[in-house]
């Protein structure tokens, strides 16, 4: 992927209103099953090469299989943003 596709990639995903919120009724499920659609389409050989499993409504876990389970890696990120919301 040269730098162009990956800005644009970035901010297809970044377009998409994936906010969450402590109250599970006021989150859009829509919007982080669009994002991880667009994901999927973005990013076909890492849903392909590697082993994805939905987690609960938005949360998305990839394993990746190395030569050895003898020293394994956790690597972590989050798909969603938070509304800023009083003081913080």
């Amino acid at each position: 992927m040269n730098d162009d596709a990956a800005v644009e990639a970035l901010q297809a995903l970044v377009r998409i209103p994936s906010v969450s919120d402590r109250d599970p009724d006021k989150v859009d499920i829509a919007a982080f099953d669009e994002l991880l659609a667009e994901m999927r389409r973005r990013f076909p050989l890492l849903h392909e090469r590697l082993e994805p499993t939905r987690i609960d409504t938005h949360g998305l876990l990839f394993r990746w299989t190395g030569a050895s389970a003898a020293r394994p890696a956790v690597l972590m990120a989050h798909l969603d943003v938070v509304p800023v919301e009083g003081e913080w």
